[in-house]
């Protein structure tokens, strides 16, 4: 089987446990604390390694600063058999983010640090040498205005693209758009969507995408119904119904048991019942991430496969063409 390689962003997540009230200035309030590694190329990488990946069949791109927390995320990944491939800003910090429990929701205290988008150079090189069979891409805008010339190389050497799009500035639609012809799956959540694309129904907003270039553009919404465009039409593939203990990483997850039943051949020169079952698969993958706390614990191919033969193929027969 042929590597994946997954490049964007690294942080160094910190958990709070829940916080059952506010606090207050000169307050504090007593919780468990936990330190995880994190960001959309780890969560990938270690979710596609827990869904059976080959070892040493993942590699992952990225930036961090030469400090302890990307040492700590390094041996994270090569404890699963993951290769890491890291721009080292000397003197810089990697990227940390902290997640306040509350009980209905979440929120974010986040230092970047110097992560600065993916080493395009880098990213490139390793796609001429090693011909991996699928490059993940978490923040094509990462690359800048040159963010093309990756996907345009991936796709000149036959190799999957999948890029997740971040909203990060007042160009990052142009780049993206720019990049359109070099990506062959897009997903996006429905308030991305939405913000470039200018359109509030789903349907709509996948036909847009599909008229710009994308071969196959996914929506996602959480809780709710997946939306994708398959050679002109449009799709909708239900979601798990389970309870969610944390959210985080849950997008992340999807895109790693999309990617891994890509893998396995359910791809999209098979035609859109086969892609139906790569969503779902997808799907099964961000529930179990979201039914453990952190953004890839939950993820193995056990659970996964647990959720895909209690609820996959009724899922897969309520999928439908809208």
């Amino acid at each position: 089987m042929k590597k994946i390689f997954c490049a964007g962003s690294f942080v160094i997540d910190i958990y709070t446990g829940l916080i059952n009230k506010p606090v207050k200035p000169g307050g504090g309030v007593l919780s468990g604390i936990e330190v995880l590694p994190g960001g959309n190329a780890f969560n990938v990488s270690a979710c596609l390694a827990g869904l059976g990946f080959p070892g040493g069949g993942i590699k992952c791109f990225g930036t961090v600063g030469d400090d302890n927390a990307a040492g700590f995320i390094k041996d994270a990944a090569e404890k699963l058999g993951i290769g890491c491939n890291f721009d080292v800003i000397k003197g810089g910090n990697t990227a940390k983010s902290i997640i306040l429990k509350f009980k209905e929701e979440r929120s974010f205290i986040v230092d970047k640090g110097h992560n600065k988008g993916v080493p395009e150079q880098k990213l490139i090189s390793g796609i001429k040498k090693d011909k991996p069979g699928i490059v993940y891409i978490g923040d094509i805008t990462g690359f800048g205005k040159e963010s093309s010339k990756a996907v345009k190389t991936a796709r000149s050497a036959g190799v999957l693209t999948y890029v997740d799009h971040i909203i990060t500035g007042k160009q990052s639609a142009d780049i993206l758009f720019s990049s359109a012809e070099g990506i062959d799956i897009l997903h996006c959540n429905g308030y991305e969507a939405s913000e470039i694309t200018g359109q509030t129904n789903p349907r709509r907003a996948v036909k847009f995408l599909m008229e710009r270039g994308f071969r196959v553009p996914v929506i996602t919404f959480g809780g709710s119904e997946t939306v994708f465009g398959f050679d002109g039409e449009v799709y909708s593939v239900p979601v798990f119904d389970i309870s969610c203990a944390d959210a985080t990483g849950a997008g992340d997850a999807f895109a790693a048991g999309l990617i891994k039943k890509t893998a396995d051949g359910h791809n999209i020169t098979g035609g859109p019942e086969s892609f139906i079952n790569a969503v779902v698969f997808g799907h099964a993958a961000g529930a179990a991430c979201a039914a453990e706390r952190g953004p890839a614990r939950g993820v193995n191919i056990k659970n996964v496969n647990t959720l895909m033969t209690r609820f996959g193929s009724g899922i897969a027969q309520r999928a439908r063409r809208i």
